[in-house]
């Protein structure tokens, strides 16, 4: 796969912005500036420079649905459809056999992220509940019906912890947000569609059809919201940086100047 890596000597504040073609569904970048991308084809591993490191793909498996970057020495890739997920080292090995959802007992399960002490979240769309389970698939945590708490039914787009907590983007209600022991604590509501999410030590960043919002973890502070010049359909903010890419081209910029 032939990668076009594009400079514009004019950007976001008048500030370069660099651009990557790379063909995409989803992306995640890690601690060490390289790029993951979901597509048609899989999963691809890029450098920093645009340039194709690894790919990967389990056909058999069917298509993979999401990417989750929680962790900074593996990620998760949900299969949705099975559903199932499989952990990947940062050069894209397995290192761990499909954990298979269905087989499980857990057959309507149509989210998951990585949590801590090697165990994982999940969200169930028949119970309406978020649960905590290990790696032998034993619940340790749940949150009992979220349909009667949240007093709406939850459409997980993106599913992350940060901390201790577990953040869960729904496009029409905003950032739900849940202790270690699945308890509610809050939801950051934001205007317009949600398309995706990132988490970081002191933020909450969402993406709406061609800009990115921030807000403080607690929802205290007034929100701020950047303007982008193409449209959102990934985003993700690692280094400093800020990644976000319309299916065709991933696009960066230094954090400070998209908020400033």
């Amino acid at each position: 796969m032939r990668v076009l890596l594009l400079f514009m000597t004019c950007g976001i504040h008048a500030l370069g912005m660099s651009q990557y073609a790379i063909e995409h569904h989803s992306f995640k970048v890690n601690n060490l500036g390289q790029i993951l991308t979901l597509s048609d084809e899989g999963l691809d591993l890029y450098s920093p420079e645009g340039r194709l490191m690894k790919h990967f793909s389990e056909d058999l498996l069917g298509e993979m649905s999401t990417i989750d970057r929680s962790s900074s020495l593996e990620s998760l890739i949900f299969y949705k459809d099975i559903p199932g997920f499989q952990l990947v080292d940062n050069t894209l090995s397995p290192h761990a056999p499909l954990y298979d959802l269905n087989q499980a007992g857990y057959p309507n399960v149509t989210a998951v992220c990585i949590s801590n002490d090697n165990s994982f979240w999940a969200y169930d769309a028949v119970q309406f509940e978020v649960f905590r389970f290990d790696e032998n698939f034993e619940i340790l945590e749940r949150s009992g019906n979220l349909a009667v708490i949240l007093g709406n039914d939850l459409q997980p787009i993106s599913m992350s912890i940060s901390g201790n907590k577990l953040y869960i983007a729904d496009p029409q209600l905003g950032v739900v947000v849940f202790d270690y022991f699945a308890n509610h604590l809050l939801t950051l509501p934001f205007d317009g569609k949600l398309s995706d999410m990132d988490v970081t030590d002191d933020a909450v960043y969402v993406s709406t059809h061609k800009s990115i919002i921030r807000s403080d973890k607690k929802g205290l502070l007034p929100l701020r919201e950047a303007d982008l010049p193409s449209e959102v359909q990934a985003f993700d903010v690692e280094k400093g940086k800020v990644y976000w890419g319309d299916g065709n081209i991933i696009h960066s910029v230094d954090l400070n100047s998209l908020f400033d």
